[in-house]
């Protein structure tokens, strides 16, 4: 008696339509015959259209599109899954990637209250029962995830799975083109590692976007800086250094209400440093700005990433404390006292009496000048030095001759940072009629 079987069994018993090709099958417009559908909890016998092609089988999701009101058997279609060899007893973990979304409000709604997932997880197992591989895939939404992410950091990160390399090497992840959400655009395969974001305090179910390739993750933060990490060894893993740049910023003047200035209305003023002059002025933020961008070292210095010499992160191994370097610092020369003279020429003099004026500027740093260039901020926000000196926003003139119609941060772009050191009898670290 002669027994015929088909050597692969595939079980879908999920409630999920689900789609099974060969990988590499649906590169031609002439294979698609080579797609099998089934339904939920139903069976099928698989065969490889093409021998010539790598024996690996891939498996995408139709998803009920809830966000179509026009058709009722409207679909969403997932990403091809990496290649999976089902001619071995084994099991995997897949990550079914949902297209990009629309800006739309109902999806924007379903995407906040989290009834619209950016993945989908299924669990296949091969087992092998006499000739026949038995391929069953089930749901495993409600599984134990195969690896989570947590981010615990204070910044976004950049995370995709490492094709090459090992871990610890520096790697840039290369972000993937992102197709339609129309589900009749997805149709060639689309696998492969895709770049993904990880918001700050967040965490994200993953599984390798190629089940077959190891479990190397590259994670990396903005600016190209990465690190590898390998899933199957267990401890700490390389550390992820990242150099963290800020925006100085203002909420105003000394004797100003907060009740002047609107978020909604006005965008708070930052520290903005001229090119030649070297002073420090304020102005509006504009990202990606290396003239606005400063780091804070561990030994209270203030950095000025503008000043600098560009280069990548990843090959950065400058220190930044040298004589190269330039920091924040006050001067309080003579031409600077002119300066503020002609810049707030209505300063009182009880003001003069009880402070020392100077005007916040960049300088070399300077060991000499330790108490000047080390900074920390107090327990009411304000920026101050070890020499006492407190920075103080000042308007220019033109407001104290329109004050009425100037009653917003506006009336402080442009003009220079001042700093006011109080005297021993003064008891007030900041001067309210500086301003």
């Amino acid at each position: 008696m002669v027994t015929f079987t088909p050597r692969f069994m595939i079980s879908n018993e999920t409630n999920l339509r689900l789609q099974f090709a060969q990988r590499f099958c649906l590169d031609s417009a002439t294979h698609k015959s080579a797609v099998m559908d089934t339904q939920p909890h139903c069976n099928l016998s698989f065969h490889w259209p093409r021998q010539d092609l790598d024996q690996l089988l891939c498996v995408r999701a139709l998803v009920s599109d809830a966000f179509n009101y026009t058709s009722k058997d409207s679909y969403v279609t997932t990403h091809w899954s990496g290649g999976m060899q089902i001619d071995m007893p084994r099991s995997y973990s897949l990550k079914l990637r949902l297209p990009r979304r629309p800006t739309s409000s109902a999806s924007t709604a379903a995407l906040l209250n989290g009834t619209f997932p950016d993945s989908l997880f299924l669990r296949v197992s091969i087992v092998l029962r006499s000739a026949t591989f038995f391929v069953i895939v089930t749901d495993a939404s409600r599984l134990p995830p195969l690896y989570r992410i947590e981010n615990r950091s204070l910044v976004s990160l950049f995370y995709t799975q490492v094709i090459g390399g090992a871990a610890g090497d520096d790697m840039s992840p290369t972000e993937m083109p992102q197709s339609n959400w129309q589900s009749d655009r997805n149709g060639h395969w689309s696998g492969g590692v895709v770049q993904c974001t990880l918001g700050p305090r967040s965490g994200v179910n993953y599984a390798p976007d190629e089940p077959l390739l190891p479990a190397l993750l590259s994670v990396g933060v903005q600016g190209g800086l990465s690190r590898t990490y390998d899933f199957d060894k267990l401890g700490p893993g390389p550390r992820l250094v990242y150099e963290k740049y800020a925006y100085l910023t203002t909420c105003g003047a000394a004797d100003d209400s907060a009740s002047l200035y609107s978020t909604a209305s006005f965008e708070y003023p930052v520290l903005d440093v001229t090119p030649r002059s070297k002073r420090v002025v304020l102005n509006l933020k504009r990202p990606g700005e290396r003239s606005q961008l400063w780091y804070f070292s561990d030994t209270g210095h203030i950095l000025h990433e503008g000043s600098s010499v560009p280069c990548e992160p990843s090959s950065r191994e400058r220190q930044h404390l040298s004589k190269r370097s330039w920091v924040l610092d006050v001067d309080t020369s003579t031409p600077a006292a002119d300066a503020i003279r002609n810049h707030v020429p209505s300063i009182d003099s009880t003001t003069l009496e009880n402070f020392q004026i100077g005007i916040l500027c960049l300088a070399p740093f300077s060991s000499r000048r330790s108490a000047y260039q080390t900074w920390h901020l107090d327990e009411r926000g304000f920026l101050v030095n070890d020499a006492s000196f407190c920075v103080q926003a000042a308007r220019d003139l033109d407001y104290r001759t329109h004050q009425s119609s100037c009653s917003s941060l506006q009336c402080l772009l442009g003009s220079s940072i001042l700093v006011a050191r109080p005297s021993r009898s003064t008891k007030c670290l900041v001067s309210k009629t500086l301003s």
